[in-house]
Order: structure tokens, then C-alpha cells, then sequence
């Protein structure tokens, strides 16, 4: 899948890209938690 060009389609609908960045804050989030646990 072209990155660039399928980010700037989901960008284009703001409820996706709240979505998105809640989704990249919950994986930062885990991967904070494992780094801390392991």
C-alpha cells in the first residue's frame, strides 16, 4: 500500500484521524509500559 497517499485519504476525515492518533498514543503508551516492565 502506497503510505503517503493512503495517509492523506484517512487525514481527509477528521474522525479517522482522531481515531489514528488515539490509536499511535495507546501503542506509544504499551510500548512505554513493556519498556518499563521488561
Amino acid at each position: 500500500m502506497n503510505g503517503r497517499y493512503g495517509f492523506h485519504c484517512f487525514y481527509a476525515d477528521p474522525e479517522s484521524a482522531r481515531l489514528f492518533d488515539r490509536l499511535v498514543a495507546w501503542q506509544a503508551n504499551l510500548n512505554t509500559q513493556n519498556r518499563t516492565a521488561g
